[in-house]
C-alpha cells in the first residue's frame, strides 16, 4: 500500500518539492491510498504515478494537483490554478 502525508508549506518558504504531471484518466477508477492515516480513493493513473517513483528509503515531498489543490472549494480552486505555472517552475524536478 501507498503511505503519504499531507501538510501545508508557504511557497514564499521556497519548500524543497518535486512536481508530478500526468494524466488524470478515468476519475471514476480509484484506489485506496493511506493520506494523514487515512484511507482516500485516488484515480489509479495516480496510483501507478506513485507506486512507480516511490523509494522505499527515501521520503519524497511531492506536490500533486488533485490532492494540493483544493478541489472542492472553486474560489480557492481557481486562485491555486493561477498559480500552477509557478508551482512547476519552483519545483526541483517535474516528474511527467
Amino acid at each position: 500500500p501507498i503511505h503519504c502525508e499531507l501538510y501545508h508549506s508557504f511557497r514564499a518558504d521556497k519548500p524543497y518539492y518535486e512536481a508530478l504531471s500526468y494524466a488524470w484518466g478515468d476519475t471514476s477508477d480509484t484506489v485506496p491510498i493511506s493520506i494523514n492515516g487515512t484511507w482516500s480513493s485516488v484515480a489509479k493513473n495516480l496510483f501507478k504515478a506513485l507506486k512507480h517513483i516511490r523509494d522505499d528509503f527515501i521520503d519524497i515531498r511531492l506536490w500533486v494537483n488533485t490532492r494540493c489543490i483544493n478541489q472542492d472549494n472553486d474560489t480557492k480552486k481557481s486562485e491555486q490554478v493561477g498559480q500552477i505555472r509557478d508551482i512547476y517552475s519552483d519545483a526541483a524536478n517535474t516528474i511527467v
